[in-house]
């Protein structure tokens, strides 16, 4: 019995499951999972003619699947829980839509030995709620952020170091206050014992998938400082075909500005992140970082440029480019660096070229132009591996040292990375042009 608190001076609470205890009366533990709705539709839905029974149904406290149900027997036709959810919220305010309270669904879990129901609700707190989450996680976490180089980083006084670790964590924490406040076990100030935990099963049985739930984990440990119990949850489950090919790339640039092709055919043949197109820099001014990179980098490509960027954690790798792609990037190079902001990162920009959340946006439009769908722009990564790796093959290079050579390529240093999330077949479009 006891509390988990934060690494500064902070209220005192008790256990979970006492707490929850005392809350029954008899009814069975309880716990509250809020889950933001949708956007509101901008077209007249199927389910217009049944709004009315929807809210009877939903008064009377059936989930969603429960009424996806009743749609399908009376409809012959059973609409997903998002389409009921739209039309739940249909004809209300963007303000008004954020207090509609509609069960998404029900779990039952069992948490140190005891039976505890799990309910998805969507819709948010009200504002002040939301504005006093808001404020102690950006609190919180700003107390254990240092800005330093790792090799002064003290990681037991502040865990986070870089500005995506930072707003990563504090979106954790902005999901794990809601789910206290809506499950009435405190605040992001004083979390009971056992709340950490408890909070990482109900995520799990509502479906979250196990790449977030390790940042959840990561994330609660670092602030709380407890060893956290993993949680088993659905595997990632990614298109096999992710990875876009010469000729779709091609149709995308085609359907571009000059300035977004430009970045787009960049991205394409050097494998680099959204946000790294913003970095790119001459080897005299940003030199690479000083690790033990391997090589056998960029082996088997013809005559090119290399470049620089700075990736995640700082680390500033080389990247290749041909000589038509790097005398087209040279034509919009800045008299002056700027600083240039994608994410809340300031990144210095060496040139004028479309990189971050702007490119992201541009390709997905162009691709849903050309293809009726978008792989997203990570696909032209995915792309650059599968290239990569038939290149290194020809070559006669083993399965291991390939994905040595990609990994650090890509701005990695762990081979098993290309194999867990890059190694992908080419993508195949699904849908009609738009």
């Amino acid at each position: 019995m006891g509390i988990m608190k934060p690494r500064k001076n902070l209220k005192t609470g008790r256990d979970a499951l006492q707490i929850l205890r005392k809350q029954a009366s008899g009814k069975g533990l309880v716990v509250t999972c809020p889950v933001a709705p949708r956007p509101q539709p901008r077209r007249q839905s199927a389910l217009l003619p049944f709004k009315d029974q929807l809210l009877k149904l939903r008064d009377q406290g059936k989930t969603l699947d429960e009424i996806a149900d009743w749609i399908g027997s009376v409809r012959g036709e059973r609409p997903n829980r998002s389409t009921v959810l739209r039309q739940l919220n249909a004809k209300t305010t963007r303000t008004t839509a954020r207090k509609v309270r509609s069960i998404a669904a029900r779990h039952s879990i069992v948490f140190q030995g005891v039976q505890i129901e799990v309910i998805e609700q969507h819709g948010l707190l009200d504002d002040k709620q939301e504005a006093d989450i808001l404020r102690k996680a950006h609190a919180i976490v700003r107390d254990l952020t240092r800005y330093v180089p790792k090799a002064v980083q003290d990681k037991d006084r502040f865990p986070f170091r870089s500005v995506g670790t930072r707003y990563a964590a504090e979106s954790v924490l902005r999901c794990f206050g809601r789910f206290l406040e809506a499950s009435k076990l405190g605040h992001l100030g004083a979390v009971p014992v056992g709340a950490c935990q408890l909070y990482l099963a109900a995520r799990a049985a509502i479906g979250v998938g196990e790449d977030q739930m390790s940042k959840d984990r990561r994330a609660l440990e670092c602030v709380y400082g407890e060893d956290l119990k993993l949680v088993s949850t659905r595997p990632r489950r990614a298109r096999p075909d992710r990875a876009i090919t010469r000729e779709q790339v091609e149709k995308i640039v085609a359907a571009q500005s000059p300035r977004k092709a430009l970045s787009t055919e960049i991205a394409y043949v050097s494998g680099v992140r959204a946000f790294e197109l913003l970095t790119i820099a001459r080897i005299e001014d940003r030199p690479p970082s000083d690790r033990r990179w391997h090589k056998k980098l960029h082996l088997g490509l013809p005559a090119g440029v290399l470049f620089t960027v700075k990736g995640k954690g700082g680390l500033v790798r080389l990247i290749y480019l041909t000589k038509e792609l790097a005398r087209a990037l040279e034509t919009r190079r800045r008299p002056v660096p700027i600083m240039v902001t994608d994410r809340k990162r300031r990144h210095r920009s060496y040139y004028d070229i479309a990189g971050g959340d702007a490119w992201g946006a541009a390709f997905r439009k162009a691709a849903i132009k050309v293809y009726g769908e978008s792989p997203g722009a990570h696909s032209t990564r995915h792309g650059y591996v599968l290239n990569r790796r038939r290149t290194l093959e020809q070559l006669g290079l083993g399965i291991h040292e390939i994905r040595s050579i990609i990994s650090q390529e890509l701005g990695h240093f762990r081979p098993e990375i290309v194999r867990e999330s890059y190694e992908h077949e080419p993508w195949v479009p699904r849908s009609r042009p738009k």
